[in-house]
């Protein structure tokens, strides 16, 4: 990292937010991962079902259990332990959840998320269901535009 990473990581970050408004979204930047998780945690109520969409992002951010530690309802589909039938369940429980946290494949500059998804789970409970959605992402995950996130998809 050089000494314009951080600025440049920034610019980027904040252009990023002003194309998502203009598309619709609700979009704020945070210049450390501690900010976020603060803003993240604000956004869930202490009494919310909270369904997490496989986020390495929100995994480093140690929301899950920030949130399990406040008494919130997990609904984490790759949880240690669960058989395939269990995991579709907790799949199918994220569609309804009060609240969904979800990372993207990558984001472009003007604004348009892109996923691909092997189950479908991730993307249906972010286009519909959930009370809430929350889409974390890192500057890593920012492309030019549709053609740069195929490529980003496909590493």
């Amino acid at each position: 990292m050089n000494e314009f990473t951080p600025w440049h990581n920034e610019a980027l970050g904040k252009k990023v937010v002003e194309s998502l408004k203009k598309n619709g979204f609700e979009a704020e930047y945070c210049s450390s991962a501690a900010e976020a998780a603060d803003k993240i945690l604000a956004l869930i109520p202490e009494s919310a079902s909270v369904g997490f969409g496989g986020s390495w992002t929100v995994k480093a951010l140690g929301i899950q259990e920030k949130l399990a530690g406040k008494g919130n309802t997990i609904l984490d589909h790759g949880a240690p332990g669960l058989s395939n039938e269990e995991r579709q369940d907790v799949r199918k429980k994220q569609l309804t959840c009060d609240v969904f946290l979800s990372g993207t494949n990558a984001v472009t500059l003007d604004g348009r998320l892109v996923n691909r998804d092997g189950n479908g789970n991730r993307v249906a409970a972010m286009i519909f269901g959930p009370g809430k959605v929350i889409v974390v992402m890192g500057t890593n995950k920012i492309v030019t535009d549709l053609d740069a996130a195929e490529e980003r998809i496909q590493m």
